[in-house]
């Protein structure tokens, strides 16, 4: 996984949805710790995440980490 593709695409997402790391964390379940560490790319998240993170911004998770460039 391209952790700097990860960020961009999260940033990008979040941006354009109106959340900060607080209020996605809320809404994804994921911790906001966790949201700011892959924002730093200090970590990269689990399968977990990448799903809850996916399910919440309305991206599949394969975009999230590059792998696809296709959102749905």
């Amino acid at each position: 996984m391209d952790k700097t593709v990860f960020k961009e695409r999260l940033r990008t997402l979040m941006k354009e949805q109106g959340y900060d790391a607080k209020s996605l964390a809320k809404a994804s379940g994921v911790s906001r710790n966790s949201i700011y560490d892959y924002l730093k790319e200090a970590h990269e998240p689990s399968t977990s995440n990448l799903e809850k993170l996916g399910d919440c911004l309305g991206v599949h998770a394969m975009y999230l980490v590059g792998a696809s460039d296709k959102k749905n």
